[in-house]
């Protein structure tokens, strides 16, 4: 369907797309998946194969994902958890004990500049 639309708003608009070459998307399956994925569609529907540019930001985005759900527990909506520490109320957490634990050495990369296209998730991680 998504595929769809898009080749249709094209030829509304007077694009051709017999002319394209390259097609690019995010990574999300919806879009990647090699039989019905939206990119797959659209080569179909064209009768051609298109070079497949893929943002994989998505890609770095999984193994934090998974660490977190791991660590806090799924997600039960946009605000909220289900795990048991993601159930702990953290709105005073600064009156919260400091408990103890064991300093482990790392060298911190002090310029960071390379790494500016990088979201916050992704530099933390």
């Amino acid at each position: 369907m998504i595929a769809n639309s898009i080749v249709d708003y094209a030829q509304v608009h007077g694009v051709s797309l017999q002319d394209f070459e390259v097609l690019g998307c995010d990574g999300t399956v919806v879009n990647t998946g090699h039989e019905n994925g939206v990119m797959a569609s659209i080569e179909k529907r064209l009768k051609k194969e298109l070079q497949r540019v893929v943002c994989l930001l998505k890609l770095n985005e999984l193994p934090l994902r998974h660490l977190i759900q791991n660590l806090v527990g799924p997600s039960t909506g946009p605000n909220s958890l289900s795990g048991p520490r993601g159930k702990q109320k953290l709105s005073n957490c600064e009156n919260l004990p400091v408990v103890s634990f064991r300093k482990i050495k790392v060298q911190v990369l002090e310029d960071v500049s390379g790494f500016s296209d990088l979201s916050t998730h992704q530099k933390f991680l």
